[in-house]
């Protein structure tokens, strides 16, 4: 990933604390269910099933996160994606990033965001 720089409001300025190194930190268990640098320590990753009728071969063969399952239609229409997250702003970037070719069919304030945010944007058309 890369992380913009110009974020930064303030100089740094060098601390005085010790670092301790844990020897029990996991990233992989830290950030096991988010997506991107968001990490909801103090809530639970939800089940997210998307439909997609576009970018089908992009994302079976760059998945959109570790814990994706994934079931091409018959004929090879639509792909049933599921991921295990947190709902973070960042999975709802990545979903708007694929405009009309993803439904998201759970969970359902998921959904509802998604739907408020494209009706938003829809509106500053008019």
């Amino acid at each position: 990933s890369v992380f913009a720089l110009d974020g930064i409001q303030q100089p740094l300025e060098i601390s005085n604390r010790k670092y301790v190194h844990d020897p029990n930190f996991s990233p992989e268990k830290f950030f096991n269910y988010s997506i991107g640098v968001w990490h909801w320590y103090d809530r639970d990753p939800v089940k997210v099933e998307l439909i997609f009728s576009g970018y089908i071969d992009q994302i079976i063969y760059s998945p959109l996160h570790h814990s994706q399952t994934h079931q091409l239609s018959k004929d090879k229409k639509k792909l049933h994606v599921q991921i295990e997250v947190y709902e973070t702003p960042e999975l709802e970037m990545l979903i708007h990033s694929f405009g009309d070719k993803v439904k998201v069919l759970s969970p359902q304030s998921l959904a509802d965001t998604i739907k408020r945010r494209a009706t938003n944007t829809v509106a500053l058309y008019k």
